[in-house]
């Protein structure tokens, strides 16, 4: 009775490791562009986004068409995090320079599209001399 019990938890665990759906591998990257649109949203269940002028394609991330233009839509969090990342981007956005590099990963997706895990700003600006 007890090694008919083995046998068959033994191969229930065998047949789920091999025909459950594989996931697929996921994808990172980081894209660096300026700041087209931010869009913050205060009700539940809505995501906070943002968009890169001309960032039409990032590795594994969908894309969507806002205004007429194929675009990566990048997401926030509605966290600290989130919140830091936002200020981030409109600050950017204000001053005119508006440059950021975002980076990415596929394994944290929000809403349907990549959640942007760390964004920097102005990476153009080299640092001041001393």
């Amino acid at each position: 009775m007890k090694r008919s019990i083995l046998f068959c938890g033994l191969l229930s665990v065998l047949l789920t490791a091999t025909l459950a759906p594989r996931r697929a591998e996921a994808a990172s990257g980081a894209v660096t562009g300026t700041v087209e649109t931010i869009a913050a949203h205060g009700l539940s269940g809505y995501t906070n986004w943002f968009t890169l002028l001309g960032v039409t394609s990032a590795t594994g991330c969908p894309t969507s068409t806002l205004n007429g233009a194929l675009r990566v839509i990048f997401t926030i969090a509605s966290d600290d995090l989130g919140k830091q990342q936002m200020s981030l981007l409109e600050m950017e956005m204000m001053s005119g320079r508006g440059g950021v590099r975002v980076s990415w990963d596929t394994s944290h997706m929000l809403g349907g599209y990549c959640q942007a895990i760390a964004i920097y700003a102005n990476p153009y600006t080299p640092p001041p001399s001393p």
